[in-house]
């Protein structure tokens, strides 16, 4: 599957298969979900969608400008993000 960051998720064939309700900056899939970030004025909001629906079951807020979000095991993401000038990590379950 692939993530674009107007929302849109479409499958190997390029067919759109789902739209998230906002757009993001980057994602990574867990296995009991997809996991975005995106900038808001309160810092990186982290958020969670449903696998199948692809609606929004929740999110967080971490510290600075998001960069990048990764998949660290099977429940854990590391979201890369710029606080006052230097790389941070934060680690969401």
């Amino acid at each position: 599957l692939i993530l674009s960051s107007n929302g849109r998720i479409l499958n190997s064939d390029l067919q759109q298969i789902g739209t998230l309700s906002n757009p993001v900056m980057d994602g990574v899939w867990l296995s009991d979900g997809l996991y975005t970030i995106r900038v808001r004025p309160s810092g990186t909001e982290v958020q969670k969608w449903n696998r199948i629906t692809y609606a929004k079951t929740g999110s967080v807020t971490a510290r600075g400008i998001p960069l990048r979000i990764f998949k660290m095991d099977a429940k854990v993401v590391v979201v890369v993000s710029l606080v006052d000038g230097y790389v941070t990590f934060s680690l969401i379950s």
